[in-house]
């Protein structure tokens, strides 16, 4: 059920990124938006921060010409 895009990023990630993203969500246990957790990750790897706004990017170019109730239903 998940995208492909969002399963090859988290088979992708090394030890030292796990580690990265452990830090950043024990640091900041809710974000507004995505976005600002992306940041925090960047300030740590840049390179891990690019591939995940990649797969947002993806993510979110999928959720074109859904109807809003549809996108809705994805978000839950």
């Amino acid at each position: 059920l998940f995208p492909k895009e969002n399963i090859e990023f988290a088979e992708s990630i090394d030890e030292n990124e796990a580690q990265i993203l452990k830090e950043v969500f024990d640091k900041h246990s809710t974000f507004d938006e995505v976005g600002e957790m992306i940041s925090a990750v960047e300030v740590k790897s840049p390179e891990l921060g690019k591939r995940m706004r990649d797969v947002l990017s993806k993510n979110c170019s999928r959720l074109n010409g859904l109807s809003p109730s549809a996108i809705d239903y994805s978000k839950k």
